[in-house]
């Protein structure tokens, strides 16, 4: 996510480092982001550390639901034998591929899902192993990843060193000081959990229970040029900024509404298939450990399934006693920065 990787570059510099960034795979430009790409792991002999910035990226998940789809679009790559030998050897490395005293470090990643991927496919188990042994650090972004690293390291007898719960790398940008004037509006963003057509009822219902009027915020990019990506952002990061609360399915979306202080409601649905169980999942872990559960709400029925009027109803009136009450509390934002701080004191551990 581009909020993700625009927090690197002030935290890295902020201890010491002159970093260069690095994609797998050719899209070298995003917003004001530039990256190289690494297609190799030979390119990296001249650097003192290596660090995965978030995400999936070292879950064999990632890999076998994803990475061949995009091997296949931008690089020709035709064989899913191949392209997963190609995440391999860049998010798994063989630790005799990289420089001897380079310092390793996943910072930030998510791990869930990572058991049913490597029941899938047995030999990532080892070399997930491997990988993981030889990083420094390894600092998680939730409690499901945790847990999920903790059981890998119990069936291999594994001592994982840096072992460590952070949280999601997005919350460590400068984040201005909450607004205290807000406008008369809510900022909403669907497309993880809701049908458009049930996301735009809940909006209606959300302004007559409230009287505040809704204002859609485009973050997954759906509705205009990618090379504007960055004006679109600022710009809705400000309307997020000065907003009564924030409405969503989306689960950075919460992240960065938590960082500018505006109260994100969360959207949540019943488990499902597979990836949408996964995305369901970390919503409800993200509220967990944030203490922000009562604005975690559930409704029936499984992403992108149409829910009952009713329901939608009923769950306006609930949105509207948040409003009125925790969106107006400023200690409704204490777990996210404990959080934050706990991964970036983690990170300075480790990279200061």
């Amino acid at each position: 996510m581009y909020s993700v990787d625009l927090a690197a570059d002030p935290v890295l510099r902020g201890l010491g480092w002159f970093p260069q960034y690095y994609v797998s795979q050719n899209r070298t430009r995003v917003g004001r982001l530039r990256f190289n790409l690494l297609r190799d792991p030979r390119q990296l002999q001249d650097h003192q550390a290596l660090v995965y910035w978030g995400d999936f990226q070292n879950n064999a998940l990632w890999a076998l639901e994803s990475y061949f789809d995009r091997e296949r679009r931008l690089h020709g790559v035709l064989d899913p034998a191949e392209a997963l030998v190609n995440w391999q050897s860049l998010y798994l490395p063989d630790p005799d591929q990289l420089p001897d005293g380079m310092r390793v470090v996943a910072a930030g990643g998510c791990f869930l899902g990572l058991q049913g991927a490597l029941t899938e496919r047995p030999e990532l188990a080892k070399a997930s192993a491997r990988f993981l042994q030889r990083c420094d650090a390894v600092i998680v972004r939730d409690t499901g990843s945790l847990r999920a690293l903790q059981r890998l390291g119990q069936n291999y007898d594994l001592e994982l060193r840096g072992l460590n719960l952070g949280f999601d790398c997005a919350s460590l940008a400068d984040w201005p000081a909450p607004s205290r004037w807000r406008g008369g509006w809510f900022a909403h963003a669907f497309g993880r959990g809701l049908p458009p057509g049930d996301a735009a009822r809940l909006v209606v219902e959300v302004e007559r229970v409230t009287g505040l009027r809704g204002i859609s915020i485009d973050w997954l990019i759906q509705r205009r040029p990618r090379r504007l990506s960055d004006l679109g952002f600022r710009w809705h990061r400000r309307l997020m900024r000065h907003t009564r609360f924030c409405l969503t399915d989306t689960y950075h979306f919460a992240i960065n509404a938590m960082g500018l202080g505006s109260l994100p409601i969360m959207i949540g649905r019943a488990a499902g298939p597979s990836l949408s169980t996964l995305n369901e999942a970390k919503k409800q872990i993200l509220y967990a450990m944030t203490r922000l559960d009562e604005a975690h709400l559930r409704l029936p029925g499984e992403a992108h399934t149409a829910a009952a009027p009713c329901v939608l109803r009923e769950t306006a009136e609930r949105i509207g006693k948040l409003a009125a009450g925790l969106a107006g509390d400023p200690g409704w934002r204490d777990g996210f920065l404990y959080c934050r701080a706990r991964m970036a004191r983690h990170l300075a551990e480790v990279l200061a």
